[in-house]
């Protein structure tokens, strides 16, 4: 097994047959891959997704990997993060990618506190700059967006927002190397249980390529036909925020602080005079991500810190919501 890879870590499947934002988190990987001349590794804990051979081969992947243990059913948090904790244990890998999902938020910084590394979730791009990786992510509900730096020794863990990268269509053309990973897993319990696990049915807004969203600046309940109509008329969904869609008859679906749901092409949509839910961290502060948005190329605020740990990182806060730079 190669170390100081770059390594893509997903599990299970969702509607397309392959695991949830596993093309977005394998565009970022294979592009720092190429920069940084290391090889790009795919781990899958338990069953693999099927046709993963083939998109491995799309994006450049060196080699499959997989853990698969019982314990591992379900991907419950404890066995989880030790099973990666041995794997990276076992390979140091220099950087270990997630999708950002329920799960993701839990294993994730466990992972990295176990194997002393460092963590950046809400992450929205990531590249290296002469051997430094720099990480943009979504900070203070969305309204900021934050780059860190990092050069330090060990894993860094990055757990990429969802829907916040566009998946590329790459062709590199490799054959793929399989390689089960051994783990010891018998000693691990779960210290929490699953009583009934979370269910959803029809449309989702975290599949949403354009959002419409709508709330008491509209007056009357009987208005939001006018959201439903545009969200028809451009191919999108409609949305409300909760305090409008509490006590209503009609049905919306609503938009919360999830820092999960998010399409960046609905940005689009915002610079034509839309409002924008891309992080979905808020849409009541839809110019203020805007402007964050526009403004992320041009630095106009910057301040430093350091964490002699490397680990729980933290922007520093500002008077206005800018740009922030944190070197870690």
């Amino acid at each position: 097994m190669s170390s100081n890879a770059i390594v893509i870590c997903t599990w299970g499947e969702d509607r397309t047959g392959l695991p949830a934002g596993a093309e977005e988190v394998l565009t970022l990987g294979s592009n720092l891959s190429r920069s940084l001349d290391v090889e790009l590794n795919w781990l899958t804990l338990g069953e693999s997704a099927p046709g993963i051979a083939d998109v491995a081969a799309q994006y450049g992947v060196a080699t499959l990997q997989q853990i698969d243990d019982p314990k591992l059913t379900g991907i419950p948090s404890d066995a989880a993060v030790e099973a990666l904790a041995q794997y990276c244990e076992q390979v140091s890998p220099r950087v270990v990618m997630f999708n950002q999902a329920a799960a993701t938020r839990t294993i994730a910084p466990r992972l990295a506190g176990r194997i002393a590394g460092t963590v950046i979730m809400n992450a929205t791009e990531l590249t290296d700059d002469a051997g430094t990786l720099q990480v943009t992510a979504s900070a203070y509900g969305g309204d900021t967006r934050v780059l860190y730096e990092w050069a330090g020794e060990g894993t860094l863990v990055v757990s990429v927002s969802a829907n916040a990268v566009t998946a590329e269509s790459p062709d590199a053309g490799t054959s793929p190397a399989r390689e089960g990973v051994a783990v010891d897993l018998t000693s691990v319990e779960e210290r929490i249980k699953v009583v009934e696990a979370a269910k959803s049915e029809g449309p989702r807004l975290e599949d949403a390529e354009i959002i419409v969203s709508g709330g008491r600046g509209l007056g009357a309940v009987e208005n939001y036909k006018l959201i439903r109509e545009l969200a028809a008329a451009m191919g999108g969904m409609a949305g409300a925020s909760p305090s409008w869609t509490h006590g209503q008859d009609h049905q919306a679906h609503v938009v919360r602080r999830h820092r999960h749901i998010g399409c960046q092409p609905a940005y689009g949509g915002m610079r034509r005079g839309q409002r924008d839910c891309r992080d979905q961290q808020g849409c009541g502060g839809g110019h203020l991500q805007a402007r964050a948005l526009r403004d992320r190329r041009r630095r106009v605020g910057v301040a430093t810190g350091t964490d002699p740990r490397g680990q729980g990182l933290t922007p520093h806060s500002l008077a206005s919501r800018q740009e922030v730079r944190h070197v870690c």
